[in-house]
């Protein structure tokens, strides 16, 4: 009786074993480093080292520092009678301006001090001018802030499109020279054809003038011829005859 009861017992662990269900596999812990301990005293970071980059070997020029330099800039601009430039460089010395003008160019330089110190001259404009200008009325005007150029127009109230031509070619500067060139030619025939009739003119008139002051010295008295004709015309005294007595 005694192995029927151990036997039973034995049944229901076994039962028991095996209606219970398995137990789930535990995941895998990830192993936690602890955490950097932080000193009470930072070190001082050191400076970076400079880039090796071709970028990084690029200088600024004084332009993109805010400093007034290099080629000066202009503006024009233009009324009936004139056309204007200014060139915006302030406080530049007459020794160092350079302006010359034709009726068909126009050349204008200023020498100024570069970043370094030196003096560099600057073409400021230079070319065919768009319109002719009467060269000797053309005047380049010092002022404290700027320098100002003032282009007389040979033909008024023409309005011009640019103030340089700027064609390849020159087309309009070679039209303005040949036309010219045709009036000039065309003078000194007319003034040829004047001058021999000019010739003409003052022989007359000089033929003419001899012919008037020899007429007035034929109608002017001589004195030596005034008083031969009066001896000659002068009456003699008549002698009465003698009376007899």
């Amino acid at each position: 009786m005694l192995e029927s009861m151990m036997a039973g017992k034995g049944g229901n662990s076994a039962a028991q074993s095996t209606t219970s269900p398995k137990a789930s596999p535990k995941a895998p812990t990830k192993a936690t480093s602890p955490p950097a301990s932080r000193s009470s005293s930072s070190a001082p970071s050191e400076s970076p080292k400079p880039s090796n980059h071709p970028a990084s070997a690029k200088q600024t020029s004084a332009v993109d520092r805010g400093v007034m330099s290099g080629m000066p800039k202009y503006q024009y601009y233009q009324d009936d009678n004139f056309m204007k430039v200014q060139i915006l460089e302030p406080n530049v010395a007459p020794e160092n301006l350079t302006a010359e003008f034709t009726p068909d160019e126009i050349s204008i330089k200023i020498k100024k001090r570069d970043e370094k110190g030196g003096m560099v001259e600057y073409t400021v404009i230079h070319g065919d001018l768009y319109e002719e200008v009467v060269a000797d009325k053309c005047r380049a005007i010092i002022k404290d802030e700027k320098v100002l150029i003032k282009l007389k127009k040979k033909e008024s109230k023409m309005e011009w499109n640019k103030l340089l031509d700027e064609s390849k070619k020159g087309d309009r500067k070679r039209g303005r020279v040949e036309k010219r060139a045709k009036e000039e030619s065309g003078d000194a025939e007319d003034g040829g054809d004047g001058d021999v009739d000019g010739a003409k003119e003052n022989a007359a008139d000089d033929g003419q003038a001899n012919n008037e002051e020899a007429k007035s010295n034929n109608d002017t008295p001589n004195p030596t011829t005034q008083k031969e004709e009066s001896k000659q015309t002068k009456s003699i005294p008549t002698i009465p005859p003698a009376q007899t007595r």
